[in-house]
């Protein structure tokens, strides 16, 4: 224990609840200060879109109270602590916390940076993410391109110290994903990922429309968790609720897609701890037991990003079992299997009690998207990414869904090989009917020269 920080250490897959951290809060310690004011514990390590306002150039900042070190601690902390002040409402009609329920549950999460398995977490960044908010009245959504992007950035301290020199940017949009616009920004002194929620789906367009304020959410949920398994959370960097855009720190190769390390039989050792410490950090640390009944129903309304639960449950626990809903795609193989589920009674109870418990049954800050593409992993290290799904349910719809999207994953490898085998064997032919018709052009020049 020290004056600014409580460091957990334990064997195995241990799990740190608030019970475990109370007498660090409320008892006097020698060499920890007593914080009479509950406000400012929350504030140690927890940085949400709402935390607090202060005046920084022509702009308004967000900033984190632990100060960097390019300025003094003692000038800025006394700053924040006499200007602080936290909204009663959210910024952008309630989608992120409002200061009690935030308070609350950063305060299950605790002040504190824990090791909760064999791998030491990493150490807080020296530099603090400075999180600019331009306030959604005063401009329109601007959507992101190369030239903008580097606008951004040379506007802003923390990521021109991060990537360098603006004017020797690179920009490379990244189209894997499917609903937001992403960006690898990559400069001199090194990289960052900047993404932008539009008010629809990217891959689709706007015949299918979803609410900006699922980043908002995304931000709010990030700079939460980080606090409680900063192993595995990517760091929020910036974050501009105007326009709908983040910018988190870059995982560069060899991460990649848990979904690709599958597919390409990738041993990757220790990936089940990192698997179960990661779930049983955030689930645990964000469990609305711990909060008072009042405090946990408004985290939860807080959280309840509706658009995205809706369209959510309509794809996974309402269309699969509807035999007449026209998005269902199922292939020739399939087809009888699947017919059968649709006829059994008992799938059809079992899928209806499903959606109700995900309805109703509000345990903790869920992932709500938890699945191999969601999750970047190299040798040693895992990271959860896109918390844009992000909202208060049943702690076991985020494990069934790892779960049941691992063994998608491993039991279609052998389908995914002969998928490649073909593609590998038309490319082959394309090539050998290029080769064939440039000889059949050079034997035709040479004749025509003779």
């Amino acid at each position: 224990v020290t004056s600014d920080r409580v460091v957990v250490s334990g064997g195995g897959n241990t799990l740190i609840s608030r019970s475990a951290f109370t007498p660090f809060f409320r008892a006097p310690c020698a060499c920890r200060p007593v914080l009479a004011n509950p406000m400012q514990r929350s504030l140690k390590y927890v940085r949400s879109p709402q935390l607090h306002a202060r005046s920084c150039r022509s702009s308004t900042h967000l900033c984190s109270p632990l100060c960097s070190r390019s300025r003094s601690r003692s000038s800025s902390c006394s700053s924040m602590h006499s200007t602080c002040q936290w909204p009663g409402t959210s910024l952008s009609k309630g989608h992120c916390c409002s200061s009690r329920a935030f308070m609350a549950l950063s305060s299950s999460v605790g002040d504190a940076t824990c090791q909760l398995g064999p791998k030491q977490v990493k150490n807080q960044p020296t530099q603090d993410a400075v999180v600019t908010l331009v306030p959604a009245q005063l401009q329109q959504q601007q959507r992101l391109d190369a030239a903008s992007i580097r606008d951004l950035i040379a506007l802003n301290d923390v990521l021109s110290c991060i990537l360098g020199d603006s004017t020797a940017l690179q920009v490379e949009e990244l189209l894997d994903g499917v609903i937001n616009v992403v960006y690898a920004v990559h400069g001199p002194q090194g990289s960052i990922l900047v993404k932008q929620a539009l008010p629809y789906v990217r891959a689709v367009g706007e015949s299918f429309p979803l609410s900006r304020a699922r980043m908002e959410v995304e931000a709010s949920a990030m700079q939460l968790l980080y606090c409680c398994c900063p192993s595995h959370i990517p760091k929020l960097l910036y974050y501009d609720a105007s326009n709908s855009i983040l910018a988190i720190e870059y995982l560069a190769p060899p991460h990649q897609k848990l979904l690709y390390a599958i597919r390409h039989q990738q041993i990757l050792p220790g990936i089940v701890d990192q698997l179960s410490i990661l779930t049983s950090s955030y689930l645990a640390h964000t469990n609305l037991l711990l909060l008072t009944p009042e405090a946990a129903a408004e985290v939860a309304q807080c959280y309840a990003n509706q658009d995205i639960v809706d369209a959510n449950k309509r794809v996974v626990l309402i269309s699969p079992f509807a035999p007449n809903d026209l998005t269902n795609r199922v292939s020739p193989e399939l087809w009888e299997d699947v017919q059968a589920m649709w006829s059994n009674p008992e799938v059809s109870t079992a899928a209806a009690e499903l959606l109700h418990l995900y309805r109703t049954n509000k345990q903790a800050l869920i992932h709500n998207d938890l699945h191999a593409g969601n999750l970047l992993v190299a040798p040693g290290s895992l990271y959860l990414i896109d918390w844009e799904f992000a909202t208060t349910g049943p702690i076991a719809y985020d494990v069934g869904c790892l779960i049941g999207n691992l063994l998608l994953a491993i039991l279609s490898l052998g389908g995914v090989q002969q998928v490649e085998q073909q593609k590998l064997g038309k490319q082959q032919q394309q090539q050998q009917q290029q080769q064939m018709e440039q000889q059949q052009m050079e034997q035709q020049a040479g004749q025509q020269g003779l």
